[in-house]
């Protein structure tokens, strides 16, 4: 069973997550006030923290302070979402107003991009991914049995064959590790000192996304290659996810505070690089699992139609659909591996801090480091 994480709002900023040891802790160092806003998973709203049971010593109970009956995943998400991040990050940056047309355009994304909006996303794409494997493998059967009547070679057909057990295999292989990449975020909760990365890296997303997205698509006019529309369209929406997903720092479970010290604050921002890559690879998978089905019914077609002195470019097609299928559905697994070994160093770098720090603390009368 995981355990409770607590949430607190402080000046209009959400802080957490933390465990009700360490919630225990703020009130007793009066970080935490009576009157300050506290809220767990299955708790239908924010509440005062005085209306928790044995939080503040001696602090009376307040009337009708009972225990939140238990309420569905998608409330709570309903709640998470209703928080008013722009306010947040606001307040985070100092001022109360932005003043910047660039604070006005992430506002206004904030407001109609949020939390719920990343988490249908992945899942509308991951789940296109692999139900569009399905109608990869048909036309892997189609295009082998096109190739033998077409010409193609026996050695395409035979490729065909391979191909088709290998396909599911990687299927099932994405679907858990799709699973797996879900948990892996959750259980890899960050803190950042400042919005300025999570905003600078929204913008610069944003921007690269439809520069590409121009760039290749009047590339593709000029030279009469319109095939270019479709790396144009899949590197911007994964762009422009990556910044909704910047922008919604709760969906990496990455926490603005002003506790944070420097070198939490550089572990911080690798976290989240990495995690919002980690965050990205459901939509990457669905885009490149639509791309080289509809790659290889183009491929299957070439050939069905292919002359001789054609046919080798036609089969060529159908190499890069392939190559295009495998590397997405390879892609989750390949994705969870680097998270991890990548992550194990910044554990590693986290302890070194987190030890430096105690040693730093001074001793207590019985000659022990300080501790917190």
């Amino acid at each position: 069973m995981s355990p409770i994480e607590w949430f607190y709002a402080k000046n209009n900023q959400r802080l957490g997550p933390v465990s009700p040891a360490e919630l225990k802790q703020l009130a007793v160092r009066g970080d935490l006030k009576p009157d300050d806003l506290v809220w767990r998973s299955g708790m239908s709203d924010w509440t005062p923290a005085r209306r928790i049971k044995g939080l503040f010593e001696g602090e009376p109970e307040a009337a009708g302070a009972v225990d939140e009956p238990a309420t569905p995943p998608e409330a709570a998400q309903a709640i998470r979402s209703t928080f008013d991040w722009s306010a947040v990050y606001r307040r985070v940056r100092g001022r109360e107003t932005p003043h910047h047309p660039f604070d006005y355009l992430l506002d206004f994304a904030r407001g109609h991009f949020t939390a719920q909006f990343v988490e249908t996303t992945a899942s509308l794409f991951a789940a296109c991914g692999y139900y569009g494997l399905y109608a990869a493998l048909a036309m892997l059967a189609v295009y082998g049995v096109v190739a033998g009547m077409g010409g193609a070679g026996s050695s395409q057909v035979l490729l065909a064959v391979i191909a088709i057990p290998a396909l599911i295999v990687l299927q099932y292989v994405a679907g858990r590790f799709l699973e797996a990449l879900e948990r892996l975020n959750r259980v890899t909760p960050s803190r950042l000192t400042s919005s300025a990365v999570i905003d600078c890296f929204a913008l610069v997303s944003f921007f690269l996304g439809a520069t590409a997205l121009l760039g290749l698509t009047i590339l593709a006019v000029q030279t009469e290659r319109f095939s270019l529309i479709v790396p144009a369209l899949a590197g911007f929406i994964l762009c422009q996810y990556m910044a909704s997903i910047a922008i919604n720092p709760e969906t990496l479970y990455v926490t603005i505070t002003t506790t944070a010290g420097a070198g939490e604050e550089a572990l911080g921002i690798v976290s989240f690089f990495l995690k919002i890559i980690l965050r990205a690879v459901p939509v990457a998978f669905g885009i490149g699992a639509v791309w080289g089905t509809s790659a290889l019914i183009y491929a299957a077609s070439q050939v069905a139609t292919a002359s001789d002195k054609s046919m080798f470019g036609a089969v060529l097609d159908a190499w890069q659909a392939g190559t295009i299928l495998f590397a997405s559905a390879i892609l989750p697994l390949v994705a969870y591996g680097v998270f991890l070994m990548a992550y194990l160093s910044i554990d590693i770098l986290r302890g070194i801090i987190s030890l430096s720090n105690l040693a730093e603390k001074p001793p207590t009368p019985d000659g022990e480091p300080g501790q917190q």
